[in-house]
């Protein structure tokens, strides 16, 4: 695992309050030279008793400014969240229309770009969250992060979950099943980035077999899909030697 991915690990795992969580939505920021980076959950009457529950490092007045002329409803970030959970790059959205049109415009306004990517994350208790990052660099250079950086949000973005949970509803979901030794070695070397093809060839089973094997995880872990079960292996001191 790079170190920037274990860094970024470590700065969630010290988190014991929301004002840590704040502080470590800032510090990824600064670990992976991004430019902002968003935490927002919805459907939070499932995981807290205050509404909806964001993190941001955007600037205030830009965050005021989207709730009150509630551009939730028609950004279409948050539209196509719900939608699955395959990462979202913005680039690709379709942002015609008047209302989109101005949105975009007061974007504009504090200096934010259309380069971004959404990871959307769901609950075991059915709440829905999104895990956003946003750049200021050029598209070559856009491009070249999300290829080197993707699969590391992807991670992220589930254990950030966890831990927001863990701390707004005290504990979280810490009841789990043991994994057996090869079930431990999969999830080691998921959590190392690596594609079912690529675990297969390391441990010489088959890519059924490991598949059969994740999906056992997720089962005893309780996880909604692999990155999530990464995050929980994780979080439980189930992966070692990170």
């Amino acid at each position: 695992m790079r170190n920037q991915q274990m860094r970024a690990i470590d700065v969630i795992e010290r988190c014991k309050t929301t004002q840590g969580l704040q502080e470590a939505i800032e510090a990824i920021c600064d670990i992976y030279e991004v430019s902002h980076a968003t935490y927002h959950a919805t459907s939070v009457h499932k995981l807290t008793d205050h509404g909806d529950y964001g993190l941001t490092t955007y600037n205030k007045m830009w965050v005021r400014r989207y709730l009150d002329k509630q551009y939730g409803l028609i950004d279409p970030v948050v539209a196509a969240s719900f939608k699955g959970f395959i990462p979202i790059d913005w680039r690709a959205l379709d942002f015609s229309g008047r209302p989109c049109e101005e949105f975009l415009g007061e974007a504009r306004e504090f200096s934010i770009t259309p380069y971004g990517m959404t990871f959307p994350i769901r609950g075991m208790s059915g709440e829905h969250a999104l895990f956003s990052i946003n750049s200021d660099s050029h598209p070559q250079s856009w491009n070249k992060f999300l290829q080197e950086n993707r699969a590391d949000f992807m991670l992220l973005a589930h254990y950030f979950h966890q831990r927001v949970r863990e701390i707004e509803i005290g504990g979280g979901e810490t009841c789990f099943q043991e994994l057996s030794p090869r079930e431990k070695d999969v999830i080691y070397w998921l959590s190392r980035g690596k594609t079912f093809e690529d675990v297969a060839d390391i441990l010489f089973i088959t890519k059924r077999t490991v598949r059969a094997h994740s999906e056992s995880i997720r089962h005893k872990l309780g996880a909604v899909n692999t990155a999530h079960a990464v995050a929980k292996a994780i979080s439980y001191g189930m992966v070692s030697s990170l």
